[in-house]
């Protein structure tokens, strides 16, 4: 894959303006959006989605810049980090379906035509049964497929939220709905700033806007 071109092509088909660089990485794929400029980080290893990336930040340049790439404030201490960790968990289901959003907008929705074909293929096994909150890898996986199946492919599903942990199944149902309710609004930084409320999370998040657009995140 040129990926040169295919930043190109999606930058177009986006309206985006702004410089999109690419930086080769031996693991891993990730964006860094800075406003004015953006980076994406892809491996060699996978095929990266570049329409889903410029769509991020498309997200970003309409929407609010911390909807494409997370800042916290700098120096975190051990636990501020975990807690970054969990609150950038908590919204990523979310943030993958306003990326589809704005994927629809500017692509059509015959652009997921591959997905709603795996989708429905994942329904039975893996939408109809039961999400385990307490697995992170799968739960984001699992959550984002439920939003993408109910707003996109309208189909009936339902999903068991299981926890095993000391966190409570109230709670959970409350983030699930949430996250369905927020899946139907545009974009908003609001809705993101409210997930460890929905979730009563041991910290506290507050958006900075100096020295850096940033969320700042402490501990209750």
């Amino acid at each position: 894959m040129n990926i040169s071109a295919e930043i190109e092509k999606y930058k177009k088909a986006f309206d985006i303006s702004i410089p999109i660089d690419y930086r080769r990485e031996s693991q891993g794929q990730w964006l860094v959006f800075h406003g004015d400029k953006a980076v994406l980080h892809l491996d060699d290893n996978s095929l990266p989605d570049v329409a889903q990336f410029i769509a991020q930040i498309k997200m970003g340049i309409l929407y609010h810049p911390l909807l494409a790439t997370f800042f916290f404030q700098k120096n975190l201490s051990e636990k501020e980090s975990q807690y970054a960790r969990m609150f950038h968990a908590l919204a990523e289901p979310l943030i993958d379906i306003w990326v589809v959003q704005i994927q629809s907008r500017y692509m059509g929705e015959s652009a997921f035509a591959k997905e709603i074909d795996e989708i429905n293929i994942m329904n039975e096994a893996v939408l109809s049964g039961k999400l385990n909150a307490d697995n992170i890898k799968t739960r984001r996986l699992v959550l984002s497929g439920y939003l993408f199946t109910k707003t996109f492919v309208n189909a009936d599903v339902e999903l068991k939220v299981v926890v095993k942990s000391g966190d409570s199944q109230d709670v959970w149902n409350q983030y699930v709905n949430f996250l369905e309710d927020a899946a139907k609004r545009e974009p908003n930084i609001d809705d993101i700033l409210q997930l460890p409320i929905v979730t009563q999370a041991p910290y506290a998040v507050k958006l900075k806007n100096k020295p850096y657009i940033h969320f700042e995140i402490k501990e209750k």
